[in-house]
């Protein structure tokens, strides 16, 4: 289908495929920084919704449509500056994103679309200024290994508490035969978690990261996801899964679920994580997706840096 110069092809198929298809589609230079530009953002999240392969004047990028309403999860890699990393500024070829603007607004009958997944500074020309929606949270290698100062007391004292009564734990890497007793701990996790929230918002949060840990434990391997699982002899503790960018030596934590009676888990996974994979400096722990509980838990991991991300309307300013 072709349409004002633009043109789309649905992108269907097994998950393996459909990451293979639409990874060249987003920008991995912004990924360490926005989660939310990572294939398995998109498809551990996947609300029914399609994804669509793009074209303009030979140039190809990702459209997702959910509902009915078409929008652009990410810019595409060819739009950015500096070989694909971000920098402020505006998004390259204005007629583009002008022609994108006018197409989409009319696929979706009068609404115009989304460009997701922006960071600081960065945005197309000629549209509102984007918004923010998230602020995500990283930590760098350096501080961890140690958690000396001031500022990680409350991580040492955490720790120290999980030691005491769990004097042997174990961090190894995911394999499908804990499939079961990873289910049940999720299942427990999030059956915690519920008891606890009751705004729409966020049980609809929980119902999604709830059923993006089945898709890790069913499929990570078609997903690219490493999982590491901590265990105190067969009693497993905790699971969370991580993309690794392997060229950026960064890592993306996308999910965790624990054993909800336990403090000191979140702190354990992280340097069993730098443990694991020593060649990786930073892991992105994502934000608090408008959720103050989970924003708090995001802080209280003393990040290193923080990575703003805006939404931004494409809607046309007037001339």
């Amino acid at each position: 289908m072709m349409d004002n110069g633009i043109s789309r092809t649905l992108i269907s198929g097994p998950r393996y495929a459909v990451r293979i298809e639409i990874s060249p589609l987003l920008p991995r230079g912004l990924q360490p920084f926005v989660s939310t530009s990572h294939p398995a953002s998109l498809l551990l999240f996947d609300r029914g919704m399609n994804f669509w392969r793009g074209s303009w004047n030979a140039y190809p990028f990702l459209l997702l449509e959910s509902g009915g309403h078409f929008y652009v999860p990410a810019p595409p890699p060819w739009t950015l500056r500096e070989k694909g990393h971000p920098s402020p500024g505006s998004l390259k070829y204005p007629d583009f994103w002008k022609c994108l603007a006018e197409t989409l607004t009319g696929w979706n009958n009068g609404i115009p679309p989304r460009l997701d997944s922006l960071p600081l500074g960065l945005s197309a020309e000629g549209f509102p200024s984007p918004r923010l929606t998230d602020t995500e949270y990283i930590l760098m290698r350096a501080p961890w290994e140690t958690l000396q100062g001031k500022r990680f007391r409350a991580h040492r004292w955490e720790l120290n508490c999980l030691r005491r009564e769990y004097n042997a734990i174990q961090a190894i890497p995911w394999s499908p035969e804990y499939r079961i007793p990873a289910g049940k701990l999720v299942e427990r996790f999030f059956s915690s978690c519920r008891v606890k929230k009751e705004d729409s918002y966020t049980r609809l949060l929980l119902d999604d990261q709830y059923r993006a840990h089945e898709q890790a434990i069913d499929h990570s391997g078609d997903l690219d996801l490493t999982g590491i699982l901590l265990f105190s002899g067969t009693e497993l503790l905790a699971i969370s899964w991580f993309a690794l960018l392997e060229e950026e030596q960064s890592s993306i934590c996308f999910l965790e679920a624990r054993n909800p009676d336990l403090k000191g888990i979140p702190v354990f996974l992280t340097q069993s994580f730098f443990r694991l994979f020593p060649n990786y400096d930073q892991l992105n722990i994502q934000g608090g997706s408008g959720v103050a509980g989970i924003e708090q838990a995001k802080q209280f991991e003393a990040p290193q840096a923080c990575s703003p991300t805006y939404t931004q309307t494409l809607s046309l300013l007037p001339s």
